[in-house]
């Protein structure tokens, strides 16, 4: 099984995948050879429901904490066999950012 992590893109909240969701859950229903899915998407910090940051914050701070929330996301999903971090816009550049340090 996979466990896909949603990062949003910038102004934006984890809301912003939502037909994204409801597209893998309707998959998930009729086709029968498509893989199990779990999808999460988390707000990226500073935006949403996850804490600020402060007033001064770096685009390393940023890929540094959104890093964390993916390992967080990693450490609950165990039981999938693969992780799939998917960004939009800014939300794949900290992931990638953060990813490759």
């Amino acid at each position: 099984s996979v466990r896909l992590v949603l990062l949003h893109g910038f102004t934006l909240t984890s809301t912003m995948w939502r037909p994204v969701l409801h597209h893998l859950e309707a998959i998930s229903r009729t086709r029968r050879d498509a893989p199990p899915i779990s999808a999460v998407g988390i707000d990226l910090p500073g935006h949403g429901s996850s804490p600020t940051l402060g007033s001064v914050v770096s685009f390393a701070d940023m890929a540094t904490a959104t890093a964390m929330a993916i390992a967080r996301c990693r450490d609950t999903s165990r039981e999938h066999s693969s992780l799939v971090v998917v960004g939009y816009s800014m939300g794949g550049r900290l992931a990638w950012s953060g990813l490759s340090e």
